[in-house]
């Protein structure tokens, strides 16, 4: 229950008289909160302090209120503390009336939520699990429907749907460590220190008193909750005589150089564990310099020194992309990875799915099972522990592929058995230093899983998601819909249903039968788009304007490189005006005052001169490819041997918009616009005009065509148009709304959304604003400004 809210959490009334009680949240100060039970319109009864502590997000209260109806007393139980009333007003028989929130006059409602309902009369308990996951209707535990909820937020939802929580983007290595002692995560670069308190939804920033004395690379920390420090480090890859490991004090920022050695090898993806009873912490695995590693290595923080352990038992062979959790003082267990037995990086990897106890005491490592899958997938480097210690949760995710995504996993401590539980969590996986974790907060009994994005220049993003634990899996929340049928009219409705089936059975089949064919042939085009390379703008005596700027010669060989900048420019400017144009070419002045408006008119003619020569010796090596000035006109002639992709762009596009299916042009424009945006390297204000102008002439066709064929049912083609126009422009909602439509019309929710997570993180990064509409809420219909 939130702190800051007011009103009334129960009501329970007879249908037979006037008499009612309510059960009301009151919030007088800001140190003042209180559940106040009343005899409604006459006087309060009773009154129950609450700590503020005990409110708030995912923090549940127990509450039990009975009516005895010998001894006339109301009893209220909170939180196994009791409280009674002698004043009772009900009749012995009465039919109650029990409302939860808002009902009739009563407006007032506090912020909360409710869950395992029991009501017991008598001999006859009636149990309310809220298992349903849409609809508004509330069923018993065994089907029955017996009341009615308006606007619900089903809290099965959210132990399906990974929520986004909290977004953080730096320019430089960030390192994210979670505290969950503060009920907060740590993010910390060079410069500054912040906050998120996912409790409170709270972000704080802060500058640090002096320059960090690690210089990140893999930022790798965790939290020392008994001295209340961050310690960050860094195990090889700096230059020589930096910090390797400090610690920052979290009470006043006050940083400790702890040591300056550098072990022998880089470990992307190692495995961390903080050995509090020894003050020191141990880290295995890993890769590095072209070699994985199977080593368990420790460091000891009274001493500020590094150690090898030595542990008999089982080998675990080399390996990085392991999990690992602690099951008790000094026992962990280790899953999984990515490696093979060598440690070689040349000679391949395993994607393994074995599973060691390793107790640290007694220094020994015991294999407990091995699995297949018959999937590549590797593991976040921390798992968390069920509650009942008989299996472990991790995040596996196939890391090779840059789209990828996080799925969560239990698995059987016992067996290997796993299970697949919760929707997923996208994660772009194009850098090794990108990783993603999970965590379990025991305070708010919810899951955590952070990723954090690299870029090439060293930028990153950290995003953070939460899963209410427990976590359901998709056929959990497929079980319950939302519109069950009560037991007692089953046979009826089935008997007086026997003979229209055995009529109609025929042709519902053959209907039936043939629409399943066309799902499955629309299913199969999109993935085949998905999968294709058949074309993807790199041909001999080529050029490609999506995405990076690129040149291919006769022979195929990327010449690029030959291009300076303002050649890459000139180039561009006048082959673009070569084409289509009435005239053809771009006069010489015009050329002076794009590229060069700074220059005086004498000293100009003699740059662009040099430029145009040098262009034109450059494009010797392109066959059929020539700069020609006529009549006043600098253009580029070129034959049927030279290929653009902004050309085909093109032709395809007006061959899509005289003839609405052509599935050849329409296929060689998702492959064309899959390459990147037009003109992306190209920043030059004269460009954004040109950028500007084609999207308009996509915009023109696309669009009407997506509405065409989704009211002709076609879906696969409105996957294949939306891919095309989210591809040209980024964060287009008619894209998202009618894609994810289509792909609920296949029946391919994952991927819809998948697709939906990808937009709403897009949308934070580039806008800075999350996006106002919920998935569901999405599904639910296309606004009619984009109908």
């Amino acid at each position: 229950m939130d702190s800051d809210s007011f009103g009334y959490i129960l009501s329970i009334g007879d249908k037979n008289q006037l008499t009612s009680y309510s059960l009301t949240y009151l919030n007088s100060s800001e140190e003042s909160f209180q559940l106040s039970f009343n005899l409604d319109g006459v006087k309060n009864l009773l009154k129950i302090p609450l700590q503020e502590s005990s409110l708030g997000n995912k923090k549940w209260m127990n509450i039990s209120l009975t009516f005895n109806v010998s001894s006339k007393k109301i009893i209220l139980t909170v939180d196994h503390k009791t409280f009674s009333t002698d004043r009772y007003e009900f009749k012995t028989n009465i039919t109650p009336n029990l409302f939860f929130g808002k009902h009739g006059s009563i407006i007032d409602v506090p912020l909360m939520a409710i869950k395992n309902l029991s009501i017991t009369e008598g001999s006859n308990t009636y149990q309310f699990n809220f298992h349903e996951s849409e609809g508004n209707t509330v069923y018993d535990a065994h089907g029955k429907g017996y009341g009615t909820v308006l606007h619900p937020n089903w809290l099965i939802n959210d132990s399906y749907h990974w929520k986004h929580r909290f977004t953080t983007r730096s320019k430089s290595i960030t390192s994210l460590a979670f505290d969950e002692t503060n009920q907060r995560f740590i993010y910390i670069n060079s410069d500054s220190i912040g906050y998120y308190e996912y409790g409170k939804d709270l972000n704080r920033k802060r500058p640090l008193n002096d320059i960090f004395p690690v210089p990140m690379n893999l930022g790798t920390s965790f939290v020392n909750s008994g001295t209340n420090e961050l310690i960050v480090y860094e195990v090889n890859d700096l230059p020589n005589d930096s910090a390797t490991i400090a610690s920052i004090d979290l009470d006043n920022l006050n940083t400790k150089i702890l040591s300056r050695h550098q072990l022998t090898q880089q470990r992307h993806h190692h495995n961390l564990i903080w050995d509090h009873n020894n003050n020191r912490f141990i880290i295995f695995g890993g890769f590095g310099n072209q070699r994985l590693n199977n080593t368990f290595n420790t460091f000891d923080l009274s001493t500020n020194k590094w150690d090898t352990l030595t542990l008999k038992g089982a080998t675990i062979s080399p390996r990085f992309f392991s999990g690992m959790v602690q099951t008790g003082p000094e026992e962990v267990l280790i899953f999984g990875g990515v490696g093979n037995e060598s440690g070689d990086q040349s000679i391949g990897k395993t994607y393994y799915y074995d599973c060691y106890e390793v107790d640290f005491e007694k220094g020994n490592i015991k294999k407990l099972w091995e699995i297949n899958r018959d999937q590549n997938l590797a593991s976040v480097r921390n798992m968390v522990l069920s509650s009942d210690s008989t299996a472990f949760y991790t995040l596996n995710y196939s890391e090779y592929i840059p789209d990828s995504f996080l799925q969560m996993n239990r698995y059987d401590l016992n067996t290997g058995n796993f299970e697949i539980l919760g929707d997923s969590v996208p994660i772009v996986s194009e850098r090794i230093k990108t990783n993603a974790n999970l965590y379990f907060n025991n305070e708010t009994n919810e899951f955590y899983c952070t990723v954090q994005e690299f870029s090439i220049d060293g930028s990153n993003t950290i995003n953070i998601f939460s899963l209410n634990n427990p976590p359901v899996s998709k056929k959990m929340i497929a079980k319950y819909t939302s519109e069950k049928t009560p037991t007692q009219y089953i046979w009826a409705y089935i008997l007086s249903g026997i003979f229209l089936m055995l009529i109609f059975s025929w042709y519902i089949i053959k209907r039936w039968n043939k629409n399943k064919r066309e799902k499955e042939k629309q299913i199969r085009t999109i993935i085949a788009v998905d999968q294709s390379t058949q074309y993807t703008g790199i041909a001999n005596n080529s050029i490609s304007l999506f995405g990076p700027f690129t040149v291919f010669d006769p022979d195929g060989k990327n010449i690029s490189y030959l291009f300076s900048n303002k050649i890459r420019q000139l180039f561009v400017l006048i082959l673009l005006h070569s084409w289509e144009k009435v005239p053809l070419g771009i006069v010489s002045e015009e050329i002076n005052n794009i590229l060069w408006p700074e220059k005086e008119p004498k000293k100009v003619k003699n740059t662009k001169n040099v430029a145009i020569n040098q262009l034109r010796k450059t494009l010797l090596d392109m066959k059929g490819l020539e700069v020609v000035f006529t009549q006043g006109l600098f253009s580029i002639s070129f034959d049927k041997d030279f290929h653009c992709d902004y050309f085909d762009f093109i032709k395809s596009l007006k061959a899509l918009n005289q003839n609405a299916g052509n599935d050849k042009a329409m296929e060689r424009l998702v492959y064309i616009s899959k390459k990147g945006t037009f003109l992306k390297s190209f920043n030059h204000p004269y460009f954004d005009q040109i950028k500007t102008d084609f999207e308009h002439e996509v915009l023109k066709v696309i669009p009407d065509q997506i509405k065409h064929f989704h009211k002709e049912n076609d879906y696969a083609k409105v996957v294949q148009l939306t891919e095309i126009l989210s591809n040209i422009e980024q964060l287009n909602e008619l894209s998202l709304y009618y894609k994810i439509h289509a792909y609920i019309k296949l029946g391919l929710v994952d991927r819809a959304k998948k697709y939906y997570n990808n937009f709403v993180i897009e949308y934070k990064k580039v806008l800075d604003d999350d996006f106002p509409y919920t998935f569901n809420e999405v599904t639910e219909n296309i606004p009619d400004d984009l109908k």
